[in-house]
């Protein structure tokens, strides 16, 4: 049974192409923040876990710019930082182990922005004191990194504290009720210690409380050993350059490769006793399995020899390299598209010398190369494949994308700091997506962004969504500040919640930072309003919708690298199913679709007066969704997980829905869409008003921007507008022809000239259908 399993793991391997280095590496950078100010941390001790171990898998110590690298196996990591006089802290800026956020490593995915900001530790309260000291190696003045260390109060209400020495050895409890307690500490290879006596706390500090651990029973050294042999050709006897070798052991987790020399030779050294199942691979040729097993105990094995079956093979190869040193590339991904048929897509990946092949059928095709930290690259010419031969030295020298980042401060219409607002930069055009959250005094930093042009927009449960008004264009390397965004107003109060989950289909595993986007209306005063929250999932997968107002609400679920969806698992807004706050456990299960290469962006371009929230694209091929995304508070959209293909675009609001009058070509390269919405009230249970009205402005009084509601029961030539209480006309806001209906328009408190007005009383007048209304309203700054 374990040798089919092996065996099919393999099949798996050839067949994505998969086989890079057997690791990656986890980067990022760790700051302290000291009155306001971000500075980089040197010396910072940074360690990954695997999710079940209680020692890291790797440390890195961070240079005098903040940076830290570390190696690691391919898996799924749990990362922490932390220095002296500083509170240590889980990633995505948390501090406790069980919510952090887990950080996958694979032949695809190697991330470079995890990053942490350090706070300092606070004074202890004013009852509490602290302890703190290192953990030394006996007969020695070396610190013991990674010892646990428990504070155990003996007289009073029991309590426990426990913490982890860091690089050097040292630990801190900063904040330690008062009572009597002991020290302790342990670390695997040492015997326990205890501090020898007890320490009576109030408000008082104790430096320098050292432990010093002896040495226990050293384990056994490992033992490793070596396999080797040769790789021919069955058909001719010869050597076989370049074949991979894979030794998989029954219990290691990653399997050792090696590549045959010019002579056919190869070595696997280094190999930790173990029993070891071997397989052979290079294309052109069937895979082999060795028959036997081979074990390992501190000796060298050899005549380990395959002789591998050659067979005609059909498809593309090359190499890829970085353009500016020539180095190979591995785990690059090549994309073979069909120039006739565009629903004919093949992929490989480059191994650690940088070659690659790619199984096609006969055709013409369009290929392209991309790896991560590099630009997107095509072939200049189509390239032709027959039957039985393999298309050669299709090559590429890919250029390093030189990142930048983007940072500024989001804060409410009064100018308040928003902490923890989600801000999300979305390249336009293009598929890269970058999101961060602020800190306590509403700043972001939203780092490794790709040069282009990005719409920036934030986030909070408490507050309308808002937007960066023009987009944002990053350069190579630049670092642009200054990208503030105002959040829409404050939601007025309401006691409804509905929370949930969002999760993986078929894993089941929690989708983090997925948007819940819920939309509602109630009926007040002969008009329609429509309420739009939104929240984001934590590293649990769980999110939470509150200060909902208690009307039935349908809800939408979507994130990177998933099919979005509508409660309870539809693609259509019209056929989602109201929830009525409070309610629970409304949960989404997604479909992972893995990450394309295509891309169509734009704007939904709304008839004026008409708000641009709730809107949802979907892209599909006969009548399948590919895509399907919200809008953001400003109409732009950006389908970003495309395959290349043609595409139907439709466009769903509360208004209605529209389709685009024409397919969209994404097969060779993206697009870019503005997209004209007409209403159609297609909602069955929208009607239309029965008499003309102009509703009170929300909010009142106002600050940056207000709503103003009126109804039109026939349709007929509309004007709306502002005036000063001395009469003068401030602002026109409508002025046309309108259809029957509900609309509303959002006055951002700018003149006819885009000044924005000074605080006062202002009027807004509705003549329509006959009718003449005078309403005041209150701008405060």
């Amino acid at each position: 049974m374990r040798k089919l399993l092996v065996l099919t793991a393999v099949m798996l391997f050839m067949a994505s192409a998969a086989f890079g280095q057997e690791g990656g590496s986890i980067s990022g950078t760790v700051q302290g923040e000291l009155n306001g100010t971000l500075l980089p941390l040197r010396w910072a001790h940074v360690a990954a876990f695997q999710s079940n171990a209680d020692h890291p898998i790797a440390n890195a110590a961070t240079d005098s710019l903040g940076h830290y690298q570390m190696q690691v196996p391919y898996g799924e990591y749990l990362v922490k930082a932390e220095k002296m006089g500083f509170v240590a802290e889980w990633f995505d800026n948390v501090l406790h182990r069980s919510e952090a956020t887990p950080v996958p490593v694979t032949s695809e995915n190697s991330p470079d922005n995890i990053n942490f900001v350090l706070g300092p530790v606070q004074p202890p309260p004013q009852d509490d004191g602290s302890i703190d000291g290192r953990i030394i190696e006996a007969g020695t003045d070396h610190g013991i990194p990674m010892a646990f260390v428990r504070a155990i109060r003996v007289v009073g209400e029991p309590l426990t504290l426990e913490t982890r020495s860091m690089w050097n050895g040292f630990y801190v409890f900063p904040h330690v009720p008062p009572g009597s307690y002991i020290v302790h500490a342990e670390k695997e290879g040492f015997d326990p210690g205890a501090y020898p006596d007890t320490l009576l706390i109030t408000d008082n500090a104790f430096h320098g409380i050292n432990i010093i651990l002896q040495p226990g029973e050293p384990p056994p050294p490992p033992r490793f050993g070596s396999i080797a042999g040769m790789v021919t050709d069955d058909s001719t006897d010869l050597p076989v350059e370049g074949a991979e070798v894979l030794a998989f052991g029954n219990h290691h987790n990653w399997p050792r490769r090696a590549l045959s020399g010019a002579d056919g030779s190869y070595i696997l050294d280094s190999l930790p006793s173990d029993t070891y199942h071997l397989f052979a691979h290079k294309f052109g040729y069937l895979p082999a399995e060795y028959p036997d097993p081979v074990v390992i105990d501190s000796v060298q094995v050899t005549g380990i020899n395959f002789a591998l079956i050659p067979y005609e093979e059909t498809g593309i190869s090359g190499t890829i390299t970085d353009a500016a040193t020539s180095q190979p590339i591995a785990g690059a991904s090549i994309f073979a598209h069909n120039v006739d048929n565009h629903h004919m897509h093949f992929m490989g990946r480059s191994l650690e010398n940088g070659t690659y092949f790619v199984h096609t059928l006969p055709g013409e095709f369009v290929v392209e190369a991309v790896a991560m930290g590099y630009w997107r690259m095509a072939y200049p010419e189509h390239v032709t494949v027959v039957q039985n031969d393999v298309t050669a030295n299709i090559n590429f020298g890919l250029n390093a994308i030189n990142f930048g980042s983007i940072a500024g401060l989001v804060t409410d219409s009064a100018g308040t700091p928003v902490p923890m607002a989600m801000v999300e930069a979305r390249r336009i055009g293009g598929n890269f997506m970058s999101h961060g959250r602020t800190d306590s005094v509403g700043a972001y930093l939203l780092d490794n962004i790709m040069p282009g042009s990005y719409r920036v927009v934030a986030f909070h449960r408490d507050f309308g969504p808002g937007a960066y008004p023009d987009s944002v264009v990053v350069a190579d390397g630049q670092d642009i500040t200054g990208i503030n965004i105002v959040l829409g107003s404050m939601f007025p109060p309401h006691d409804g919640v509905i929370s949930g989950t969002v999760t993986d289909d078929s894993t089941g595993a929690p989708v983090v930072n997925a948007m819940v986007l819920a939309l509602g209306r109630s009926g007040e005063y002969g008009r329609m309003r429509w309420y739009f929250r939104r929240a984001f999932t934590d590293s649990s997968g769980q999110y939470s919708l509150a200060n909902l107002p208690v009307v039935p609400m349908k809800l939408f679920a979507a994130s990177r690298g998933y099919l979005g969806e509508f409660y309870d698992n539809v693609r259509h807004f019209y056929e989602a199913t109201p929830v009525t706050p409070d309610a629970e456990n409304i949960n989404f299960a997604l479909t992972y679709v893995g990450i394309r290469t295509r891309s169509i962006a734009g704007r939904i371009l709304m008839p004026e007066g008409l708000e641009t929230d709730g809107i949802f694209v979907n892209a599909s091929v006969d009548g399948q969704i590919y895509d399907i995304i919200a809008a953001d508070p400003m109409g732009f959209y950006n389908l970003d997980n495309l395959e290349a293909d043609t595409y139907e675009l439709e466009v769903v609001s509360v208004y209605g829905e529209n389709s685009l009058d024409h397919p969209v070509d994404v097969v060779y390269s993206d697009a870019r869409e503005d997209i004209e919405f007409h209403v159609t009230s297609a909602d069955d249970n929208q009607r239309l008003p029965v008499a003309t009205s102009l509703a009170q402005n929300y909010p009142n009084p106002f600050n940056a921007r207000t709503m103003i509601s009126f109804n039109l029961a026939q349709p007929g030539h509309v004007e709306l507008s502002v005036y000063n209480i001395v009469g003068q006309r401030v602002s026109t806001l409508v002025s046309g022809e309108y259809d029957s209906g509900n609309y509303i328009i959002t006055w951002d408190g700018r003149d006819s000239s885009g000044r924005v007005v000074s605080s006062g009383v202002y009027y807004y007048r509705l003549t329509a259908n006959g009718l003449t209304k005078t309403l005041k309203m209150t701008m405060l700054k």
